[in-house]
């Protein structure tokens, strides 16, 4: 009976133990974590012998929190960082920020409550000595708690925490306190409110208690720039200049961004006149000082009039701007978008040939290295017009002459031209020249470009999907221009063997295709002519023949297949 107890015993202990082998393996498996979790580095950091430190666990809680973990940020902070150091502010700013990240402002601040319980348990006979090594909160743990609450709207909350932070908190409010209240506001589409605590913030300086103790601050020029950037994007330029007279009464300067928002708000709005008095302003002509504040206009002041000239198509004032820009007693540097705002000019002015002119007289005199943006800006000017031909000599200049590689951009407005003309062949081309050059044309802007030339030309849904994917695909090109005996088609077509061995994909020979035939052949005969003569690069650069049947032909893949 002794050894049936005793064995009975033993299999009893066996069972437990590989019930708890088992739930232990259960255990490993339901931690493990996916390889964009920060958790899962941490593991790993683990499991090859290192040892965290401080700085890590702050940056795994801080990306847990910009994940929506906050829950398991704080999970790791209280079992693992809080045991094995003596935590600093920064991990703990990091956790109650994860959760002004998720919107959880309420548990942002239960947690900063929680800190200052346990900092105020120290106090104890049996805690001595411990309230030295715990962190307090400091100026960067409320901010992000009050301008979540301010993007919630929920403004008592907010003077609630402020209240809290300096009686119980014992943390001064400072300017980065009342500025995330104010972005909170702009972000909540509140500017009337964000206004108000500019307004209670310079009434602090009344407060006698604070002016002895010397804690008292002003909005700076960052503070007004927020709420007068919030209106000039909103089409309410008159209050943001409202609220630079008022900057004057508090005696806040105003910084370069501020003008230059107005003026952005003004040129919006269609009001050059009032945009043009802030210029005078900068320029000192106007009741600010600007040498006393150093604020003098940069090059994005003039670029944002040039742009407005420039899109308005009045080459006068475009031109007036840059010889000011030119003489501006800081010596402004002339960039390459400075020259692309000026090409723009004459290109609405539809005068592409002074654009391209302007671009590189510009470009050579003041020695700016050449950039795709205002030599597209010329190819534009010529596709606008009508005149393809020049277009692509300048987009072939760009990689010839200045060493420069057209962009997605470039080629768009080159395909959109011949779409214009219902130029089928011509796009094709194009295709292929961007897939020769390393572009993508079956996807992105590209392919929107493509689709919409082609649709102008009359082509179906079906045959705009099969040229992009044809021209796509240069290795069944080649392969087929070397079943051809590396010739094209159209090239071989008097040949009779020739046409006995015509391929099966070509089109049929019923009279009207085979007028479109003939008429495609001459036109491939005076595409090798210029080529022998230096003027085009390939036969088929330009056609005259753009009938939706001929378009539809050549969408096939019929006698041009070999483009």
């Amino acid at each position: 009976d002794d050894r049936q107890g005793r064995a009975a015993a033993s299999a009893t202990g066996r069972r437990q133990r590989t019930t708890t082998t088992s739930t232990s393996t259960r255990k490993e498996v339901a931690i493990e974590y996916s390889y964009d979790d920060p958790r899962y580095e941490l593991k790993k950091l683990k499991d090859s012998g290192h040892r965290p430190t401080m700085k890590t666990y702050t940056a795994v809680v801080a990306a847990l929190g910009k994940q929506n973990k906050a829950k398991e940020a704080e999970e790791i902070f209280n079992q693992e960082a809080k045991v094995e150091f003596d935590c600093d502010a920064a991990i703990f700013n990091a956790v109650a920020h994860g959760y002004c990240e998720n919107d959880q402002p309420d548990e942002a601040m239960r947690f900063v409550d929680s800190w200052m319980e346990e900092i105020e348990s120290c106090d104890r006979p049996d805690m001595k000595g411990t309230k030295d090594k715990i962190a307090k909160p400091n100026r960067a743990t409320h901010p992000e708690i009050i301008n979540a609450y301010a993007r919630n709207g929920e403004y008592r909350k907010v003077y609630r925490t402020l209240r809290i932070m300096e009686e119980k908190h014992l943390v001064v409010p400072s300017e980065r306190t009342y500025n995330a209240f104010i972005k909170g506001c702009i972000e909540n589409n509140d500017p009337d409110e964000a206004e108000t605590v500019i307004e209670r913030w310079n009434n602090e300086k009344y407060d006698l208690e604070k002016m002895a103790s010397k804690l008292v601050t002003k909005p700076q020029a960052a503070s007004y720039g927020m709420v007068i950037d919030y209106h000039c994007n909103n089409g309410n330029v008159g209050k943001g200049r409202k609220l630079l007279e008022k900057m004057r009464w508090a005696n806040v300067s105003p910084s370069l961004p501020i003008f230059n928002m107005l003026l952005k708000g003004y040129l919006k709005s269609g009001n050059p006149r009032a945009a043009e008095v802030i210029f005078r302003e900068l320029q000192g002509g106007g009741s600010w000082d600007m040498e006393k504040m150093r604020v003098k206009p940069d090059v994005q002041t003039y670029t944002m009039f040039l742009e407005y000239w420039a899109n308005s198509g009045d080459t006068e004032n475009a031109e007036r701007f840059l010889t000011a820009m030119r003489k501006d007693k800081n010596k402004i540097r002339i960039d390459s978008f400075v020259i692309a705002s000026v090409a723009k000019a004459y290109a609405r002015a539809c005068d592409p040939e002074m654009a391209e002119e302007r671009c590189k007289s510009l470009i050579e005199e003041y020695k700016i290295k050449p950039h795709v943006v205002p030599l597209t800006t010329v190819v534009a000017a010529y596709c606008t017009s009508g005149d393809t031909r020049e277009a692509e000599r300048v987009v072939r200049e760009m990689t010839e002459n200045y060493n420069v590689n057209p962009n997605e951009r470039t080629f768009s407005h080159v395909i959109w031209a011949h779409g214009q003309r219902e130029d089928v062949a011509s796009i094709r081309r194009v295709a292929s020249w961007m897939v020769d050059l390393g572009f993508r044309i079956d996807c992105g802007d590209t392919k929107k470009a493509l689709v919409r030339a082609l649709q102008e030309c009359s082509l179906g849904r079906n045959a705009v999907e099969n040229m992009i994917q044809d021209v796509a695909n240069q290795d069944a090109i080649s392969k087929r221009r070397a079943e051809n005996g590396n010739q094209r088609f159209y090239e071989r077509i008097n040949d009779d063997d020739a046409q006995a061995a015509k391929p099966s994909d070509a089109i049929s020979t019923s009279r009207p295709l085979r007028q479109l035939q003939r008429r495609s052949f001459a036109v491939g005969r005076a595409g090798r002519a210029a080529a022998a003569d230096g003027t085009t690069p390939r036969a088929f650069r330009y056609t005259t023949t753009t009938t939706p049947r001929f378009n539809t032909a050549v969408a096939r893949g019929g006698m041009l297949r070999s483009f």
